[in-house]
């Protein structure tokens, strides 16, 4: 069955599985699984929270993170992103909007993997 928005894919339960995780094996604080409304009625459901050190070594300090819930089996395109980060800007109010997300890949045997999804390009980082 394809799939129309890979926000379909991704369910509450699939959001509840990547909190559990931050909660019991990366032990972040504060999560919360938010709606976030989209364009055309739909809503996007992430997990806001605080991981317990910083996750870059370049990132100034650990603060609030968004983490966008995913199935490894959906294909994501530039403007599909672009509406989250719309979206995450309009739920930022009066805070800076994000400048990244972590998409948090969910496979079939319960692994996840976070990738970082940043806004725009950035400059490639040496190693």
């Amino acid at each position: 069955m394809a799939l129309s928005h890979p926000l379909e894919a991704a369910t509450a339960t699939t959001a509840e599985i990547v909190r559990a995780n931050l909660d019991l094996h990366h032990l972040w604080t504060a999560l919360a699984v938010r709606e976030v409304p989209l364009a055309g009625g739909r809503t996007a459901t992430l997990v806001r929270g605080t991981p317990p050190e910083k996750l870059y070594r370049t990132d100034a300090a650990a603060g609030a993170e968004w983490v966008l819930p995913a199935v490894k089996e959906a294909s994501w395109t530039v403007a599909q992103w672009a509406e989250v980060f719309a979206a995450l800007d309009a739920a930022a109010g009066g805070d800076a909007p994000p400048q990244r997300v972590l998409m948090a890949m969910l496979s079939t045997d319960s692994t996840v993997v976070y990738y970082f999804v940043h806004r725009g390009l950035i400059k490639p980082r040496k190693n």
